[in-house]
């Protein structure tokens, strides 16, 4: 909702807490799905390059992810 009201700093804030909770509870596909997110939100204000790199960490992240998980974050990096 942050991003979407154009409070891009407050979004990230919340996305980064998200994929810090998820790694605590290690819950490792909840993490790449956040990172996609952030990812997404990156790329959408142009910063393609660090966008590209969230989603494969995230792929990284998402050994364990679900084969519907995993497709989305090659379409992310697509």
């Amino acid at each position: 909702m942050s991003w979407d009201s154009g409070q891009q700093a407050t979004a990230q804030r919340y996305y980064v807490l998200a994929v810090r909770a998820a790694r605590a509870a290690g819950d490792s596909a909840f993490a790449a799905n956040s990172l996609a997110g952030m990812a997404r939100q990156l790329l959408c204000l142009g910063r393609t390059a660090d966008a590209l790199e969230l989603v494969r960490l995230a792929q990284d992240q998402a050994v364990n992810a679900t084969p519907t998980v995993q497709a989305m974050l090659r379409t992310r990096e697509a």
